[in-house]
């Protein structure tokens, strides 16, 4: 039941005359050649698989000149895929924002964007293991929560975190030896139940730092999700003023912070004030 076929991964990372290749073997040249080929032949002898790559690592200078190449030669593409690991969302925002626009420019409009791996790395030297330390800690799971909500009204059509197998230190959901969840875990379990509702709604965030999503579904039941990140570990605690409009009720209040697991905490109006440490996630959902 496979329907999405990448092809490749990462070919842009190193350059033609770099002695140590470590993902393409060959030159860029030689890439749009096989690329060419072997998205055409997939798409001609399976034509309802969606076929597509080629998993971009960073380079953006290649990815327009491989986009331009593509377009030239009529190769099809159902989806381009690309990773990004930052520690800013906006960071993200940004990159999707300008994919997409060198996938339209160059005729590729239908084409979806995937950003298929993504997580906290601040860089890949000096910093790189404190990056893991955060990932496994409660600030790794207030950045994957804002990255998942600031990324639904952006030109992103599928978001894939790096990664959920258990022995890898990019795992934020599982303990390494016990496979039990980690902070990180819950800010895919809180927005299920968004995912649940189905129908997204109007959401406004006029505060800095500040990240939220709500649904609906067609029965009158409603939720939002709140995640307040910052990278800046000097950050203190913010007071929000939340107005869930058009709703009636109360909603309970589920908390993720460095005290508390997704815990239910008290129920709220649909007008009140909410304060919160550096990187919590809420969980507001009707009663």
């Amino acid at each position: 039941d496979m329907e999405y076929w990448e092809i490749w991964n990462e070919p842009d990372q190193d350059p033609d005359d770099s002695p140590n290749k470590r993902t393409w073997g060959g030159t860029k040249a030689q890439f749009f050649d096989f690329y060419e080929i072997v998205a055409k032949h997939l798409k001609g002898r399976f034509p309802s698989l969606k076929i597509g790559g080629p998993a971009v690592a960073f380079n953006e200078e290649w990815t327009a000149v491989f986009l331009a190449e593509m377009n030239q030669r009529n190769v099809p593409m159902d989806f381009f895929s690309w990773h990004y690991y930052c520690v800013e969302p906006e960071a993200i925002l940004g990159r999707a924002k300008r994919f997409r626009k060198m996938l339209d420019d160059n005729g590729y409009e239908e084409t979806e964007s995937i950003l298929n791996e993504w997580n906290y790395v601040a860089d890949w030297g000096a910093d790189f293991v404190e990056s893991l330390l955060v990932i496994h800690g409660m600030k790794g799971a207030a950045f994957t929560a804002a990255c998942m909500l600031a990324s639904q009204e952006e030109p992103i059509d599928m978001l894939m975190y790096y990664d959920a197998r258990t022995g890898t230190g990019f795992n934020g959901m599982f303990d390494f030896y016990t496979c039990r969840p980690l902070k990180g875990y819950y800010p895919f379990k809180m927005f299920s139940t968004l995912y649940k509702l189905g129908i997204a709604s109007k959401c406004k965030v006029e505060d800095e730092c500040v990240y939220a999503v709500a649904a609906k579904d067609e029965d009158g039941k409603a939720a939002c999700m709140l995640a307040y990140y910052t990278d800046d570990d000097t950050a203190g605690e913010i007071t929000l003023h939340v107005q869930l409009q058009n709703v009636q009720g109360n909603f309970e209040l589920y908390l993720l912070d460095e005290e508390h697991t997704n815990e239910y905490i008290k129920d709220v109006s649909a007008d009140f004030e909410l304060t919160l440490q550096r990187n919590s996630v809420v969980l507001l959902k009707r009663k």
